[in-house]
Protein backbone atom coordinates (compact mmCIF):
# COMPACT_ATOMS: atom_id res chain seq x y z
CA UNK A 1 0.00 0.00 0.00
CA UNK A 2 2.81 2.20 0.98
CA UNK A 3 3.91 2.91 -2.83
CA UNK A 4 0.88 3.55 -3.97
CA UNK A 5 1.19 7.30 -1.74
CA UNK A 6 4.32 8.62 -2.47
CA UNK A 7 3.03 10.39 -5.67
CA UNK A 8 2.00 14.22 -4.51
CA UNK A 9 -1.91 14.75 -4.72
CA UNK A 10 -4.98 13.34 -3.31
CA UNK A 11 -5.14 9.79 -2.85
CA UNK A 12 -8.00 7.22 -2.45
CA UNK A 13 -7.83 4.81 0.29
CA UNK A 14 -10.40 1.96 0.79
CA UNK A 15 -10.68 -0.79 3.73
CA UNK A 16 -13.10 -3.05 3.53
CA UNK A 17 -13.96 -6.03 5.90
CA UNK A 18 -15.77 -9.58 4.07
CA UNK A 19 -16.93 -12.32 6.34
CA UNK A 20 -17.64 -16.18 4.78
CA UNK A 21 -16.62 -14.13 1.32
CA UNK A 22 -19.31 -11.45 1.60
CA UNK A 23 -18.18 -7.61 2.09
CA UNK A 24 -19.65 -6.62 5.41
CA UNK A 25 -18.36 -3.54 5.96
CA UNK A 26 -16.42 -0.76 3.79
CA UNK A 27 -14.77 2.91 4.72
CA UNK A 28 -12.68 4.99 2.73
CA UNK A 29 -11.20 8.18 3.04
CA UNK A 30 -8.94 10.94 1.05
CA UNK A 31 -5.07 10.87 1.29
CA UNK A 32 -3.26 13.93 0.85
CA UNK A 33 0.52 13.60 0.17
CA UNK A 34 2.10 17.11 -0.09
CA UNK A 35 5.99 18.00 -0.34
CA UNK A 36 7.45 19.45 2.52
CA UNK A 37 8.22 22.80 1.62
CA UNK A 38 4.70 23.40 -0.28
CA UNK A 39 2.43 26.29 1.87
CA UNK A 40 0.02 25.75 3.94
CA UNK A 41 -3.28 27.80 4.97
CA UNK A 42 -5.17 26.85 8.07
CA UNK A 43 -8.51 28.08 8.34
CA UNK A 44 -11.16 27.69 10.93
CA UNK A 45 -14.66 26.13 9.92
CA UNK A 46 -17.74 28.13 12.62
CA UNK A 47 -18.11 31.56 12.02
CA UNK A 48 -14.90 31.82 9.61
CA UNK A 49 -16.40 29.98 6.82
CA UNK A 50 -19.75 29.12 7.80
CA UNK A 51 -22.50 30.92 9.41
CA UNK A 52 -23.11 28.10 11.96
CA UNK A 53 -26.17 26.93 12.99
CA UNK A 54 -25.44 25.28 16.22
CA UNK A 55 -28.78 23.26 16.63
CA UNK A 56 -28.63 22.10 13.36
CA UNK A 57 -25.45 21.09 13.34
CA UNK A 58 -25.98 19.05 16.24
CA UNK A 59 -28.60 17.21 15.30
CA UNK A 60 -28.94 13.30 14.52
CA UNK A 61 -30.52 13.32 11.44
CA UNK A 62 -30.16 15.57 8.20
CA UNK A 63 -27.56 17.51 6.65
CA UNK A 64 -26.45 20.59 8.13
CA UNK A 65 -28.13 23.96 7.07
CA UNK A 66 -25.83 25.77 7.90
CA UNK A 67 -24.98 28.81 5.04
CA UNK A 68 -21.06 29.78 4.04
CA UNK A 69 -20.18 33.03 4.31
CA UNK A 70 -20.64 35.42 1.69
CA UNK A 71 -17.26 35.09 -0.79
CA UNK A 72 -15.66 32.21 1.30
CA UNK A 73 -16.01 28.98 -0.83
CA UNK A 74 -14.79 31.57 -3.87
CA UNK A 75 -12.00 33.46 -1.84
CA UNK A 76 -10.96 30.13 -0.59
CA UNK A 77 -10.97 28.12 -3.89
CA UNK A 78 -8.65 30.83 -5.07
CA UNK A 79 -5.94 30.47 -2.21
CA UNK A 80 -6.62 26.63 -3.47
CA UNK A 81 -4.45 27.54 -6.10
CA UNK A 82 -1.21 28.73 -4.43
CA UNK A 83 -1.64 26.76 -0.77
CA UNK A 84 -2.81 23.51 0.37
CA UNK A 85 -5.54 24.31 2.64
CA UNK A 86 -6.02 23.09 6.22
CA UNK A 87 -9.40 22.86 8.00
CA UNK A 88 -8.65 23.18 11.61
CA UNK A 89 -12.19 23.17 13.63
CA UNK A 90 -13.28 22.76 17.56
CA UNK A 91 -16.08 20.50 16.35
CA UNK A 92 -15.40 16.93 17.73
CA UNK A 93 -14.73 14.05 15.71
CA UNK A 94 -18.42 12.53 15.62
CA UNK A 95 -19.22 15.33 13.03
CA UNK A 96 -16.80 14.57 10.53
CA UNK A 97 -18.70 13.34 8.02
CA UNK A 98 -21.34 16.09 8.16
CA UNK A 99 -18.67 18.69 8.37
CA UNK A 100 -17.22 17.11 5.39
CA UNK A 101 -20.40 16.38 3.28
CA UNK A 102 -20.48 20.11 3.89
CA UNK A 103 -17.81 21.64 2.72
CA UNK A 104 -17.98 19.44 -0.52
CA UNK A 105 -21.98 20.46 -1.07
CA UNK A 106 -20.98 24.20 -0.50
CA UNK A 107 -17.93 24.68 -3.18
CA UNK A 108 -14.76 24.56 -0.98
CA UNK A 109 -11.52 23.18 -1.98
CA UNK A 110 -10.93 19.55 -0.38
CA UNK A 111 -8.05 19.25 2.41
CA UNK A 112 -7.80 17.71 5.12
CA UNK A 113 -10.57 18.20 8.35
CA UNK A 114 -8.77 18.12 11.89
CA UNK A 115 -11.03 17.77 14.59
CA UNK A 116 -11.41 18.20 18.41
CA UNK A 117 -10.66 14.64 19.98
CA UNK A 118 -11.13 15.20 23.72
CA UNK A 119 -10.17 12.03 24.87
CA UNK A 120 -6.86 12.86 23.27
CA UNK A 121 -6.20 16.53 23.08
CA UNK A 122 -6.23 19.09 25.60
CA UNK A 123 -9.29 20.68 26.70
CA UNK A 124 -8.78 23.90 25.63
CA UNK A 125 -9.23 25.09 22.14
CA UNK A 126 -6.54 27.26 22.18
CA UNK A 127 -4.06 25.29 23.35
CA UNK A 128 -6.28 21.94 20.76
CA UNK A 129 -5.18 24.13 17.66
CA UNK A 130 -1.83 25.26 18.99
CA UNK A 131 -0.62 21.48 19.15
CA UNK A 132 -2.22 20.60 15.76
CA UNK A 133 -0.68 23.24 14.30
CA UNK A 134 2.69 22.15 15.65
CA UNK A 135 2.14 18.85 14.76
CA UNK A 136 1.84 19.76 10.75
CA UNK A 137 4.80 22.32 11.04
CA UNK A 138 7.02 18.76 12.66
CA UNK A 139 6.35 17.73 8.69
CA UNK A 140 5.95 20.54 6.81
CA UNK A 141 8.12 23.73 6.35
CA UNK A 142 5.87 26.19 5.01
CA UNK A 143 2.61 26.40 7.80
CA UNK A 144 2.49 30.07 7.34
CA UNK A 145 -1.10 31.42 7.22
CA UNK A 146 -4.04 30.83 9.93
CA UNK A 147 -7.72 32.36 9.26
CA UNK A 148 -9.87 32.37 12.14
CA UNK A 149 -13.06 34.32 14.36
CA UNK A 150 -11.78 33.96 17.85
CA UNK A 151 -9.86 34.66 21.03
CA UNK A 152 -8.53 30.75 21.04
CA UNK A 153 -7.60 31.04 17.06
CA UNK A 154 -5.55 34.12 17.37
CA UNK A 155 -3.92 32.70 20.12
CA UNK A 156 -3.03 29.31 18.31
CA UNK A 157 -2.01 30.85 15.62
CA UNK A 158 -0.20 33.67 17.41
CA UNK A 159 1.83 30.98 19.31
CA UNK A 160 2.65 28.85 16.42
CA UNK A 161 4.04 32.08 14.24
CA UNK A 162 1.47 32.46 11.75
CA UNK A 163 0.36 35.04 9.96
CA UNK A 164 -2.48 35.64 11.87
CA UNK A 165 -6.11 36.73 10.25
CA UNK A 166 -8.89 37.32 12.16
CA UNK A 167 -12.60 37.91 10.68
CA UNK A 168 -14.15 40.78 12.73
CA UNK A 169 -17.07 43.50 12.01
CA UNK A 170 -14.84 46.62 12.46
CA UNK A 171 -12.83 48.18 9.59
CA UNK A 172 -9.51 46.83 8.54
CA UNK A 173 -6.88 47.18 11.29
CA UNK A 174 -3.43 45.51 12.43
CA UNK A 175 -3.25 44.99 16.12
CA UNK A 176 0.00 43.23 17.72
CA UNK A 177 0.59 41.52 14.59
CA UNK A 178 -2.71 40.23 13.68
CA UNK A 179 -4.91 41.75 10.80
CA UNK A 180 -8.39 42.18 11.24
CA UNK A 181 -10.64 42.10 8.22
CA UNK A 182 -14.23 42.26 8.20
CA UNK A 183 -15.39 39.84 5.44
CA UNK A 184 -13.72 36.98 2.80
CA UNK A 185 -13.69 39.86 0.20
CA UNK A 186 -11.47 41.77 2.35
CA UNK A 187 -9.46 38.85 3.03
CA UNK A 188 -9.44 38.55 -1.28
CA UNK A 189 -8.00 42.13 -1.23
CA UNK A 190 -5.55 41.76 1.57
CA UNK A 191 -3.57 38.89 -0.71
CA UNK A 192 -4.13 40.68 -4.38
CA UNK A 193 -2.27 43.61 -2.77
CA UNK A 194 0.56 41.49 -0.86
CA UNK A 195 2.26 38.99 -2.99
CA UNK A 196 4.49 38.50 0.04
CA UNK A 197 2.01 36.58 1.00
CA UNK A 198 2.03 33.49 -1.38
CA UNK A 199 5.97 33.65 -0.04
CA UNK A 200 6.84 30.02 1.90
CA UNK A 201 9.18 32.08 3.72
CA UNK A 202 6.65 34.55 5.05
CA UNK A 203 7.03 35.70 8.64
CA UNK A 204 4.18 36.63 11.26
CA UNK A 205 5.43 40.44 11.15
CA UNK A 206 5.17 40.99 7.74
CA UNK A 207 4.67 44.82 6.34
CA UNK A 208 1.22 44.27 4.29
CA UNK A 209 -0.90 47.12 2.81
CA UNK A 210 -4.43 47.03 4.24
CA UNK A 211 -7.40 46.86 1.98
CA UNK A 212 -8.96 50.30 2.03
CA UNK A 213 -13.27 50.02 3.18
Amino acid sequence: MGREFDAPGTHRLTVAYERDGVRAAEASAAVYVWQKHEPILVVDVDHTVANTRTRDLLSLSGTEQSQPLPDAPEVLRELARSFHVVYLTGRPRELIPKTREWLQRCGFPAGPLLTWDMDRHPWSQADFKRERIHDLQDHFDAVRIGIGDRGYDRKAYSKRKLFTIMLDDDSPKRVNNVVYLPDWSAIRELFARNPQLFSPKLRRDEPVSLPIR
